[in-house]
């Protein structure tokens, strides 16, 4: 292995160190906390994310300290990614939460912050799903969810299958009819309020 990828794993594992009696970022449906932050090991690399491609399989830290793959998310269901929020979007996230949850749709925040910062935001805004800090945007750069000249993230969002393909994406901006509708669309489920065909 090349000496400067040595030196930049390094660098990335001592960034991701978790200072003693931080507070998890995020709950789960259960109540239990569930992501502090992404590890410092090898991660998939940057592509040109399409629908129909395979997301890639980024890793975060759980609620017991064991580390995650974004597959381990898909045991659960479909995943909806939201990449960059700020307060609104996680806001009208969290008000479609259940919704989402009740179609067996996953909802997941990747937040451009310091994992003390999205701890602070997800307790002040009371947010009951899986929220991640990404404030190296190691997830926005894979999936090609980063402004080339200024290497910010920028607002996207993912609805990925539970094979791991990509049904419906967008990037530069969040879905004016909200989430649940973009995802159920994406998915092939019901859309919110459609009358479901009844037997006669």
């Amino acid at each position: 292995m090349p000496f400067a990828t040595i030196i930049a794993l390094l660098t990335a594992l001592l960034s991701a160190a978790v200072e003693p009696g931080s507070v998890p970022n995020s709950i789960t449906e259960s109540g239990r906390p569930a992501i502090a932050l992404q590890s410092g090991g090898p991660e998939p690399p940057a592509s040109e994310v399409r629908v129909g491609d395979l997301a890639p399989d980024f890793s975060f830290e759980g609620f017991d300290g064991r580390w995650r793959n974004l597959h381990d998310l898909r045991v659960q269901g479909p995943v909806l990614l939201v990449i960059a929020p700020d307060s609104d979007p996680l806001l009208s996230l969290e008000r479609e939460r259940a919704s989402l949850v009740g179609r067996g749709i996953v909802p997941v925040a990747v937040v451009d912050a310091p994992p003390r910062a999205v701890a602070s935001w997800t307790r002040k805004l009371n947010l009951h799903y899986t929220v991640i800090p990404d404030p190296r945007r190691v997830i926005a750069e894979q999936f090609n969810a980063i402004q080339s000249r200024t290497h910010a993230a920028v607002p996207a969002w993912f609805v990925i299958d539970r094979s791991g393909r990509v049904r419906a994406l967008e990037r530069g901006r969040f879905p004016t009819d909200g989430f649940l509708a973009v995802a159920t669309r994406a998915l092939g489920l019901p859309t919110p309020g459609a009358a479901l065909p009844t037997r006669r």
